[in-house]
């Protein structure tokens, strides 16, 4: 099974309230010609711009912080990132940050609303994750980032890592074709996103499932983030994805890259083999591409897969 997808991009600042049904990026968008973001005067504009061009060069994201004289936990937030020499390469490294100063706190929280953001004079500053074609990634407030009325270093890290950029995705592959080459296994190069479901059940599956050990005698695993690594649509789509299907998403591929099977079955996208159907057409693949795998292996893998 897998997450379908839906009409346009559900956003990841909806992905606690979007149900099972939240999808996978139907494709990326060229880059915007202007953020659909609170812009309160035409130097903010500049600004903004300026910065999505340095996170596009930098291969970094754009990170807005509306802050003011409204702002009670503003000086707390940048004082956490001051003080913690970790959390400051970690800000600089993955992110290009636009202070914005706006007195205009009316306008700011209906922006806020908008986003699904609560923004009050008391849990300011107001921040954006912003992707590199311009999207918004996440709106949120500090009431996310607070422990005992104070911004919390660890609970500000964990955003942080979680929106950081990684490797491009064609760079993940490339750098698994050797250990392919050197092992005589083939590569299984799966597509995924934090928010999906189906894909942590893979996970478990390929780590510590019963079927871990047996899928490793014949796999190397490589995991691509549609939201962290650059490209992974359209890698995804020269691996034979009609960029619309579900995640996760994955295909087999030999030790030049190729691919030799996917996930698509006769009625699409298996995703996680959650019914029968699904389980059989995954063990075909398994027989087909598995040199030498035996029939108690595939029942081994079977069973893990009907686990709960």
């Amino acid at each position: 099974m897998k997450h379908h997808p839906a009409v346009g991009v559900c956003l990841a600042i909806l992905s606690q309230i979007c149900a099972a049904g939240h999808s996978a990026p139907a494709g990326e968008a060229p880059p915007k010609t202007g953020l659909k973001i609170f812009e309160p005067d035409p130097g903010t504009q500049k600004k903004l711009a300026d910065g999505l061009a340095l996170a596009r060069q930098s291969g970094r994201r754009l990170l807005v912080v509306y802050e003011g004289g409204w702002c009670a936990l503003c000086p707390s937030f940048h004082k956490a990132i001051e003080d913690d020499s970790g959390l400051s390469d970690l800000y600089r490294a993955g992110y290009v940050e636009v202070a914005v100063s706006t007195g205009d706190f009316p306008a700011l929280r209906e922006f806020a609303q908008q986003q699904h953001a609560d923004l009050k004079k008391e849990t300011g500053p107001l921040i954006a994750v912003i992707e590199q074609d311009g999207s918004t990634l996440d709106t949120l407030t500090a009431k996310r980032l607070v422990d005992a009325g104070h911004i919390a270093p660890t609970k500000l890290k964990s955003l942080l890592e979680r929106w950081k950029l990684g490797p491009p995705a064609q760079e993940l592959v490339q750098k698994a074709l050797p250990a392919l080459s050197s092992s005589g296994k083939l590569g299984w190069v799966e597509f995924r996103a934090d928010w999906c479901g189906w894909c942590r059940k893979m996970d478990k599956l390929f780590e510590t499932s019963p079927a871990a050990a047996i899928l490793a005698k014949y796999y190397v695993m490589t995991r691509v983030d549609y939201e962290r690594n650059a490209g992974a649509v359209d890698l995804a789509r020269r691996l034979g994805s009609t960029g619309e299907e579900g995640l996760p998403w994955f295909a087999v591929v030999d030790a030049t890259g190729q691919p030799l099977a996917t996930s698509r079955g006769p009625k699409g996208n298996v995703g996680y083999p959650g019914d029968d159907g699904e389980r059989a057409y995954f063990r075909t693949l398994l027989q087909s591409t598995a040199k030498g795998i035996t029939t108690a292996e595939l029942d081994a893998v079977d069973q893990a897969l009907k686990a709960p």
